[in-house]
């Protein structure tokens, strides 16, 4: 159990797992993020992205959604999830970066790079890229860890 697992509220994050993310402090976010994520478990990074750059991921959200790829029932990179009336939905569509060039670029973001490396202190590498819809009315995974 980590230290502050006992004196945060469900749904809560503990102020001193919090970093504003500084370009030029990165170094020392980084390393102070190190820190926390190996006394709590967890390290909160607030303003990595913009306001612009999550607006055009939600645009490729809904551009890769709309695809025929997510329509086609033979697509290998889509799988589908059933709904609480029975039917079934496009759920997850996986891999994503090859036909992502915005996601692609993302997953080699060096801010996301530099803090990963600093958290795992190796060279991070992408094992898994998916992108996964949560569609109200779709029935919920049972408790689980990834």
């Amino acid at each position: 159990m980590s230290k502050h697992q006992d004196s945060v509220e469900p749904g809560a994050v503990d102020a001193a797992c919090c970093f504003d993310w500084v370009s030029e402090q990165a170094d020392r976010i980084g390393a102070e993020a190190a820190q926390v994520f190996a006394d709590n478990g967890f390290a909160v990074v607030r303003k990595l992205f913009t306001e612009q750059e999550v607006a055009a991921w939600r645009r490729e959200c809904d551009r890769l959604w709309s695809s025929d790829e997510i329509t086609d029932p033979a697509s290998f990179r889509v799988d589908l999830r059933s709904t609480e009336d029975g039917g079934r939905v496009a759920e997850r569509m996986d891999p994503v970066i090859d036909v992502s060039p915005l996601f692609a670029e993302l997953a080699r973001d060096s801010r996301i790079q530099d803090i990963v490396r600093q958290l795992l202190g190796d060279e991070p590498v992408l094992f898994k890229d998916k992108l996964i819809f949560k569609i109200p009315g779709t029935v919920g995974y049972p408790l689980h860890q990834d």
